[in-house]
């Protein structure tokens, strides 16, 4: 269908000069006529717009020119895996991210305050199972030891432990989605949030995970960083 179908092609049949119509039945060059399944009142429509809005930020003045930037998002959405489908429930992307020493990671992510899974749920089952405030989404990135531990690791780290973050304060904002006063659950958190680029300087695997959506029995929201 062509990119600019719209409502001034409606009615003209195709050998005048139309671009399609209902169930037509074409030559194929083989003294035989076969018919297409096309309803015309199914295009040029928009079922679902999934279409967004980003934003490129120069880096000018930035002091990253030449940088190696890896970007860390969150995807997924509230829910467990029957209710989210076919979508995903929460996870980090890339979830596993190989850097060289010296190069920057940056943490950012968007989400909603109003998630609505009610009738009619679609392909999944309605409801939105998770922690904290129904219909919200909320993330934040804090270090674990490995991938097999759950709770987080405090700062400073303890003995034999390095911290993936170069101070108290990143880790700080991190932790607590750059809210001071910051609810145990993230509920008072922003949904959206920009870390900022923040640099790898010490080799070694680097572990971390979300406090609020790692449910150590169905979900794991947990992310690795590897420094070579």
């Amino acid at each position: 269908v062509k990119w600019d179908l719209n409502a001034s092609h409606n009615n003209i049949d195709l050998d005048e000069g139309g671009v399609i119509e209902d169930n037509p039945v074409v030559d194929l060059g083989v003294n035989q006529g076969f018919r297409l399944a096309i309803n015309t009142n199914q295009h040029g429509r928009t079922f679902q717009d999934r279409s967004h809005i980003f934003k490129i930020t120069s880096r000018d003045g930035t002091g990253l020119d030449g940088a190696a930037v890896h970007n860390i998002n969150v995807r997924g959405k509230r829910g467990n895996i029957v209710q989210v489908y076919p979508a995903v429930e929460y996870d980090f992307t890339p979830n596993v991210v190989r850097v060289k020493q010296g190069d920057y990671v940056h943490f950012q992510w968007t989400g909603s305050n109003s998630h609505n899974n009610g009738n009619n749920g679609g392909d999944g089952q309605t409801g939105d199972d998770g922690q904290g405030t129904t219909g919200t989404d909320r993330s934040n990135v804090v270090q674990i030891v490995s991938l097999i531990e759950n709770y987080p690791m405090k700062y400073p780290p303890p003995e034999g432990e390095v911290s993936m973050f170069p101070d108290r304060d990143t880790a700080f904002a991190a932790a607590t989605v750059g809210n001071e006063d910051v609810d145990t659950l993230l509920n008072n958190a922003p949904a959206t949030f920009n870390a900022g680029p923040m640099q790898m300087n010490t080799k070694g695997t680097f572990y971390y995970m979300c406090t609020r959506n790692n449910n150590f029995s169905n979900r794991s929201q947990k992310g690795t960083i590897i420094v070579e």
